[in-house]
This record gives C-alpha cells, sequence and structure tokens, in this order.
C-alpha cells in the first residue's frame, strides 16, 4: 500500500485487506500484480469498504488480462472495480 498526501493506492488486494481498511478513507488505485488469491483474496472486503464509504465511482484496478480473466471467473460482484487492462510488462513479469 502506498500512501501520500494525494492518493492511496494499493498493490495487491491481500486477505488482510479488511485490517488495513480500518485506517483509509479513500482509495485512488488497486494494482493487481498476479490472479493468485494471495494477489486478490481481499476483493470481497474491498468492495465492502467501497460501499461502507459510499464512494462515489468505482476504484481503478490496473491488472494484466490473464489476472482480468481469473476475477472475471471467480468473482461476480466487480462493480466496485473498474478495470484498467495493462500489458505484463508494467508489473515486471
Amino acid at each position: 500500500m502506498l500512501i501520500c498526501d494525494r492518493a492511496t493506492v494499493l498493490i495487491d488486494v491481500t486477505r488482510d485487506f479488511a485490517a488495513q481498511a480500518e485506517r483509509l478513507t479513500r482509495i485512488e488505485a488497486v494494482a493487481l500484480t498476479h490472479a493468485h488469491r494471495d494477489a486478490i483474496g481481499g476483493l470481497p472486503a474491498l468492495r465492502r469498504w467501497w460501499l461502507a464509504n459510499r464512494a462515489p465511482e468505482p476504484i481503478d484496478v490496473f491488472l494484466s488480462e490473464a489476472t482480468a480473466r481469473v476475477i472475471r471467473t471467480r468473482y461476480r460482484r466487480l462493480e466496485h472495480c473498474r478495470p484498467r487492462v495493462t500489458p505484463p510488462e508494467t508489473f515486471g513479469t
């Protein structure tokens, strides 16, 4: 997680997201590095955070096409995410 004065960016959304979210008031973007549960397992908790905070817009989620395919298959409720498919080399893979 990167937090600065103007932005909060999550790098992966782990299963520990609910605990991390207790101190968050905003999230500008998420970067998902891969589709394993250690990186995307917190997406349902992210949705609960988004709903509880009444975020006006979906959160930009930067991910590869392969990761996008996996999360679309694994999770049905993704209205809190605005996928931004990015070339794999962006993540160093």
